[in-house]
């Protein structure tokens, strides 16, 4: 469970879409504020979502990129 202010963090061996679809929920609502999620730009696991995916999808849901990443495809 969450509480005020919380952190999620995700290093999920190229699933990040899959996970965080299934926290769409957790994602549309106030009390997630940072997600630290390892995620890379080339792919290392077959099928994987690439950083640009993942980006896109967390700034669908209102989130920013503030460090370490390639931000602006």
């Amino acid at each position: 469970m969450c509480g005020p202010g919380s952190l999620q963090v995700l290093d999920v061996q190229g699933a990040e879409l899959q996970v965080l679809r299934g926290m769409e929920v957790l994602l549309r609502g106030p009390v997630l504020q940072t997600a630290v999620i390892e995620n890379s730009g080339a792919e290392l696991y077959t099928g994987q979502a690439l950083q640009a995916e993942v980006v896109s999808f967390m700034r669908s849901h209102g989130f920013h990129c503030v460090k370490d990443c390639a931000c602006e495809f």
